[in-house]
């Protein structure tokens, strides 16, 4: 009799709450795809395995609410029809009818926690893997239909006149880099080949460009060919909400295996192979014989100078020697800077030489290729026995290579010598206060990330035993206010939820706003599931007595 009377009790909570469920994932999972069909050009053939794959992320909001609602409707229709009152007279005691609701909040706990530890970010990766498959289509139609690739790609902002998918190909093209300052440089091309290489991690996107120019802070210079590599971005997974347990605990011991720490150790690697450069240049340049040997593709250079300092862009940040600094002047007193292009091998005597007012050396290790460009204003040259001097207004070298051991020993460098204070960056050079910068910002950012997993695996808890304590207080709010119609019980049901809900997020916020406040955080996040849980206490007591 018992069983059976719980039985129908349990039937009918597990048809409200499914159909709640289902109404409010529908809604909330349509909202929540409108972005990347917005932002990205995602192909409309694809937006129902999209769905399918953003559904778990739905269910982890929906299914505490929905739980919530049905335990205060159903409980609520079981007072409004004086069948409490009815089971209560025949012997079966209050606790007895709340088994039901018990093992529903126990159910929809297990399942929170689930979802929230694996579920999710396995359904992301599926997420993330058919944007991979679409992603040079979302290109081409981007710039079908707006003509550019707004910002797909951080850091970059690229704009073309017409897309040609069948030949992989973009015209009438403007590509502009930027960085903290800005603007970087601007890159004009009739013609961009595009080219794909898909991996694991991410997607690596090719740009070879045709006849084109370059804008830059340092330089303006035409070439006739240049190519550019560039990543793909994620849209979630770099989110530390979207990783499963073990990739949580993975980033814990190691934060670089997070993609944004990566991404700036990375760029930080950059500066210190451009400082470590520099700091090579100035050091040949006062030795014993004055000049720097660098390799230009197949020709060795020899460039005779006596000092290399690094240059600033004109602005109030440079003067404080505070922006983003690629670039060292060349000087040699009074007299021009020499340049000596070999052919043959440095045993077969120099084929050209090189006189130049001012010179420029702009390293490149965004590239990939870690290269070199070397610019000359005012130029005389000549060939080597020749007799004839020219004159150019400019002149540069390009492909010229970082040697070897600078690259290697920078390759060597890892997040943990980042985050030391003794770690040397340098034999003899200071480190530029942009550089500084960029380590301090690494170093605050990981103890960001390392607040963030902390929060999100207690968020993900909350959430988990919120569903017990919700579902419990519905199931009672529902008997003392007889909730029997929808909207009494919605009424009634979100005030609980709406607290605890507020309380979880508003933690989490305090603990990664406050500078790594976990305690506080914590206590927070806690004390809206505290204060049901007491509630649910005060209320069945008082129900018990009745």
């Amino acid at each position: 009799m018992v069983f059976t009377l719980q039985r129908y009790i349990f039937r009918d909570l597990v048809k409200t709450f499914l159909l709640a469920t289902l109404i409010l994932s529908v809604v909330l999972g349509l909202g929540i795809m409108l972005r990347p069909l917005r932002q990205f050009g995602v192909d409309p053939a694809k937006v129902p395995s999209l769905i399918l794959c953003i559904l778990p992320v739905t269910l982890t909001m929906v299914i505490p609410i929905a739980a919530l609602l049905s335990a205060t409707l159903n409980y609520g229709r079981l007072a409004v029809d004086n069948e409490i009152n009815a089971c209560r007279s025949s012997g079966i005691s209050l606790g007895t009818l709340i088994y039901p609701a018990l093992t529903l909040a126990l159910l929809v706990g297990l399942v929170t926690l689930l979802m929230a530890f694996h579920v999710i970010p396995a359904y992301t990766e599926r997420f993330e893997s058919i944007i991979k498959r679409d992603a040079e289509s979302i290109i081409y139609r981007n710039i079908e239909s707006k003509g550019n690739l707004g910002s797909l790609f951080p850091g970059f902002r690229i704009h073309a006149d017409r897309a040609y998918p069948d030949k992989h190909l973009l015209t009438g093209v403007v590509l502009v880099t930027l960085d903290r300052d800005g603007i970087e440089q601007i890159m004009t091309a009739r013609q961009v080949q595009v080219l794909f290489e898909p991996g694991e991690e991410s997607n690596q996107l090719f740009l070879r460009l045709f006849d084109h120019n370059i804008i830059a802070r340092e330089f303006a210079e035409k070439q006739e060919y240049l190519e550019l590599s560039l990543q793909a971005p994620s849209m979630w997974r770099d989110d530390i909400k979207f990783k499963n347990l073990d990739e949580l605990k993975a980033i814990q011991e190691d934060a670089a295996r997070f993609a944004p720490v990566a991404e700036r150790v990375k760029e930080i690697r950059e500066q210190i192979l451009v400082e470590r450069f520099f700091e090579y240049c100035r050091g040949e340049l006062k030795g014993r014989g004055h000049y720097l040997e660098l390799q230009s593709g197949r020709h060795p250079l020899r460039i005779y100078a006596s000092d290399c300092s690094m240059v600033y862009p004109e602005d109030k940040r440079a003067k404080k020697q505070a922006g983003k600094n690629r670039s060292a002047e060349i000087v040699r007193g009074d007299m021009p800077v020499e340049v000596a292009l070999y052919h043959d091998g440095l045993d077969a005597g120099p084929e050209r030489r090189f006189w130049a007012e001012a010179g420029e050396l702009t390293v490149m290790p965004e590239t990939g290729r870690e290269t070199v460009m070397l610019t000359m204003t005012k130029v005389k040259w000549s060939y080597v026995g020749d007799g004839h001097e020219y004159r150019l207004e400019r002149h540069s070298f390009g492909n010229i290579a970082v040697p070897a051991k600078i690259v290697a020993s920078v390759k060597q460098i890892n997040l943990d010598d980042l985050l030391r204070d003794d770690y040397p960056l340098f034999r003899n050079a200071e480190a530029s206060l942009y550089l500084v910068n960029l380590i301090k910002e690494l170093r605050e950012e990981c103890q960001e990330v390392g607040c963030e997993i902390e929060m999100e695996i207690y968020s993900r808890l909350a959430f988990g035993v919120s569903c017990v304590v919700l579902v419990l207080l519905g199931a009672a709010l529902g008997i003392m206010f007889k909730s029997g119609h929808l909207l009494t019980a919605f009424g009634v049901s979100f005030i609980p939820a709406a607290l605890c809900l507020i309380t979880i997020f508003t933690g989490k916020h305090i603990a990664e706003q406050s500078g790594g406040n976990l305690p506080a955080g914590i206590m927070f996040l806690w004390s809206g599931i505290i204060a049901v849980a007491i509630a649910d206490l005060v209320i069945y007591n008082r129900l018990l007595k009745q």
